[in-house]
């Protein structure tokens, strides 16, 4: 059995990534210093490469983004030292739909690298509609951990929860505070049928659950309550937690796994 720190960095490498094109910032004002731009640019182009399933690439003046799938354009103003960073992201394979837009200020290039693409990523996942990847990238401080909790959900929605485990313990590694992982890597654990893990996940998702949102929470509350054998509670907190939040998919999720597993043992259908 393996441990929640015997997973291998190995096992994030196989997905396909999405190739994004870093195309040139354009610069105005502090004598249009061309190097201030390309040097965003080419900070920028390697946090996206650290993220999301991205392979990032720059590309020089006048040449083509090839076959990228991805592209983000941006302009740079500096004013009495600092500087204010407008970014977009587009799906080339959508028309050139406009898939997010970052704005930031700051005097540090890699300060500004960085809230660049904290917020790319956040607002390409918005336009998905993915709320625990949302709520995942504005609960953490960590890159390495965004980019490890991405290819966790990946692989739980292709069902390979083995391969999940190990992308979520990659996450917690990286921010051993990071509420959401561990939520998700004890449900990944259930799947896999690693009891003890995926109990000892969800106590520490409970631990270090300060700075999820309300929803997220309570949904960490209730699956304590389910894994301890509280089935009946945890029917209700779920059942008030669709009072709240009618729409969200993990809540009825949950509560469909809890009926399942429950009203056979009550005479009812387990639908």
């Amino acid at each position: 059995r393996r441990s929640m720190e015997g997973s291998s960095e190995a096992a994030l490498t196989s997905d396909t990534a999405v190739t994004v094109a870093v195309m040139p910032f354009s610069m105005t004002g502090a004598h249009e210093n061309g190097d201030i731009a390309s040097g965003l640019e080419e900070l920028l182009a390697a946090r996206l490469n650290e993220t999301d399933g991205l392979h990032s690439v720059t590309i020089s003046e006048g040449s083509s983004p090839g076959s990228a799938r991805l592209l983000v354009r941006g302009r740079v103003m500096a004013n009495a030292g600092r500087l204010r960073v407008t970014a977009f992201l587009y799906d080339r394979g959508n028309a050139n739909a406009v898939l997010g837009r970052a704005y930031v200020e700051g005097t540090r290039l890699t300060d500004l690298a960085d809230a660049l693409t904290w917020r790319l990523i956040l607002e390409r996942h918005a336009g998905r509609g993915e709320r625990l990847t949302r709520a995942a990238v504005q609960s953490t401080q960590s890159l390495a951990a965004v980019k490890a909790y991405l290819m966790g959900e990946r692989r739980f929605q292709l069902y390979s929860f083995s391969a999940a485990i190990d992308a979520f313990t990659l996450a917690v590694k990286s921010d051993s505070v990071f509420g959401l992982a561990y939520y998700r890597l004890s449900r990944a654990a259930e799947w896999d049928g690693r009891h003890a893990l995926a109990r000892s996940a969800a106590k520490l998702a409970g631990r270090f659950s300060d700075r999820l949102s309300d929803l997220d929470r309570r949904l960490v509350e209730a699956r304590l309550v389910q894994l301890q054998g509280g089935m009946a509670e945890a029917e209700r907190l779920y059942r008030e937690l669709l009072v709240d939040y009618p729409e969200d998919t993990e809540v009825w999720l949950q509560l469909v796994e809890v009926l399942f597993r429950r009203n056979p043992l009550r005479g009812r259908s387990a639908e």
